[in-house]
């Protein structure tokens, strides 16, 4: 909602109709007015832990134990789409293409990272899903960098790809890590609030860490 939007709503949430309860969904409170937050009572709500998660799916779906904690790691909260991705290998397949792709970007030039952020910025408007996928995917690969960097691997979402992201988190420090997190979420913002798609992704670009993906091994081979 814009603010004239938001204006017009005053009315409604001093004077709703009878028998009707009015909820307002939102992952970007700042962005409502002091007016609008003033009249409604604030209630937060967050994902799933991932022991809830593997619990459920084990208890209730009968999936392998295994299978119900990979699902539980890659879900991020969400049991439905674990209960999705449990019956269809399809949602997983797409769900680890995208972690493959955000690896790769980790340690990719500028060149390629302005050739991708050209091409998600022109398809944004068709798949807006789809991009905003892309980025978490990206934020969840550089949190993990973030945990390696800092000693905390057991910590990290994908422990499979400890081992390879190791090599990249060797190169990079914690506020550094931090720095990507924080430039992946402003584009996010920024794409949420109708900026320019391209451009919104070529800024957070330059402020990612320019890694290379073979740095450890080769300074080994150098000594």
């Amino acid at each position: 909602m814009n603010e004239t939007t938001q204006n017009a709503l005053l009315k409604t949430l001093e004077e709703p109709p009878d028998n009707v309860v009015l909820v307002l969904i939102t992952d970007r409170e700042e962005m409502l007015l002091p007016t609008i937050r003033s009249r409604v009572r604030r209630v937060p709500f967050g994902g799933m832990t991932r022991d809830a998660i593997e619990r459920v799916l084990r208890t209730r779906w009968d999936a392998e134990p295994t299978r119900a904690s990979s699902l539980a790691r890659l879900a991020r909260g969400r049991l439905g789409w674990a209960v999705l991705a449990m019956h269809d290998e399809r949602v997983v397949e797409q769900r680890l293409a995208l972690l493959d792709s955000a690896q790769q970007l980790a340690s990719a030039g500028l060149a390629e990272r302005f050739a991708v952020a050209a091409e998600m910025g022109g398809r944004y408007t068709r798949d807006r899903a789809g991009t905003q996928a892309t980025l978490e995917a990206w934020e969840e690969i550089w949190r993990d960098i973030m945990l390696i960097a800092a000693g905390r691997q057991q910590q990290a979402v994908h422990r499979e790809r400890v081992d390879s992201l190791r090599p990249l988190a060797a190169q990079c420090d914690v506020p550094s890590a931090v720095r990507a997190l924080r430039a992946i979420g402003d584009a996010r913002g920024q794409l949420a609030e109708n900026a320019s798609p391209t451009l919104a992704l070529e800024a957070m670009m330059l402020e990612l860490p320019l890694l290379r993906p073979n740095a450890v091994t080769e300074r080994l081979i150098g000594r």
